[in-house]
């Protein structure tokens, strides 16, 4: 496989003679396919950076649809004669957690020729952490065929460390005809990151001076619409529950390894798993810890699984009042035809 790559600053640009030379690399009349990896950071609440601070040059801060705009500028003449053309990401995913970024990220691109945006979702990201499993995820795309999912799958999926580090944000599509369709994808091994949840340091806890305490998975229990998980302390001073209401997020199993994933809301643009309030976590001494019994009487333990008990039950009760209605007006309708046939018997 033959590779051609050229580096810019972002406000710079290719300059004739960079795209002349990636030209020369890739040979006369060569099909080809372009990648745009963009490396920069993240603003919290939405943005990335477009310029940092250097001599004369301020810092800047532009919208995400701004940025990628600038990004398929640069390389318009490219991604007009390349086979595919995707959007690959080495920044940390601050932003995404802001209200517009995700939207303004799929739509800036829904009327282009491009494919794909990847992005890793961790908000605290080195780009030594992320950043060498690129070229293994562009060597399944573009030499061995695979689709986008499939080869981060194979690849991130696969690594310990960048599946860590990171969970991956997928904007992807099979044809520019095509909406996108939007997922969020985290590692998540139930011993110690139950629904791709971070644990707190076991340590910070127990109090233990040496800070070599860890989390112990113990069990994991249905409970209504919540799934509850208990961990011991491996000094065995602290009994960790924690409890998650999964809302639209789903566990998959692949290679033997359970990731999460959750699709993006179109019409509410937005995630419907917000940790504030799907995930409780309560701790008590582990020499006092009781067993862990579940009555399904028992009340939810997180906000969002008592919210879906209510709108559940609003739900039921709504179905019967208009069930109610519908019984009433069948038996109007049976009053009124045997009044009618009584009326015609008399006449």
């Amino acid at each position: 496989m033959n590779v051609a790559a050229a580096r810019c600053l972002l406000h710079h640009g290719l300059s004739a003679e960079d795209e002349k030379e990636l030209a020369k690399q890739l040979g006369p009349d060569v099909p080809y396919h372009l990648a745009v990896i963009f490396v920069t950071e993240s603003n919290p609440g939405g943005g990335w950076w477009h310029t940092s601070e250097h001599g004369s040059q301020k810092k800047s801060q532009v919208d995400e649809d701004a940025f990628l705009d600038q990004c398929r500028y640069q390389v318009r003449h490219l991604s007009a004669r390349a086979l595919t053309s995707r959007i690959f990401g080495a920044a940390c995913g601050m932003n995404l957690q802001g209200p517009r970024a995700i939207h303004l990220i799929q739509s800036s691109l829904l009327q282009t020729s491009y494919l794909s945006v990847l992005l890793p979702t961790a908000t605290n990201l080195l780009l030594s952490d992320y950043s060498h499993i690129l070229p293994e995820i562009l060597m399944n795309l573009y030499y061995l065929g695979s689709d986008l999912r499939s080869a981060c799958q194979r690849v991130w999926g696969r690594s310990r460390e960048a599946r860590y580090h990171t969970g991956l944000l997928f904007i992807d599509r099979s044809h520019t005809q095509e909406r996108f369709l939007i997922t969020k994808v985290m590692h998540a091994p139930p011993k110690h990151r139950p629904y791709g949840l971070f644990l707190p340091d076991c340590w910070t806890i127990c109090g233990c001076s040496s800070k070599k305490a860890k989390w112990v998975y113990k069990t994991e229990k249905p409970h209504g619409k919540e799934f509850i998980y208990l961990y011991l302390s491996s000094c065995g001073h602290v009994d960790l529950r924690v409890a998650v209401f999964p809302s639209r997020r789903r566990i998959v199993q692949r290679s033997g390894e359970s990731f999460v994933e959750e699709d993006w809301d179109r019409e509410k643009r937005m995630f419907h798993f917000h940790e504030s309030t799907a995930v409780r976590m309560l701790t008590q001494p582990g020499s006092e810890a009781k067993r862990l019994k579940l009555q399904a009487s028992d009340q939810a333990w997180t906000i969002a699984g008592r919210d879906a008990v209510k709108e559940e039950a609003r739900k039921k009760e709504e179905e019967a009042r208009k069930k109610e209605g519908e019984a009433r007006k069948a038996r109007g309708k049976s009053s009124h035809a045997q009044a009618d046939a009584t009326g015609a018997t008399g006449r």
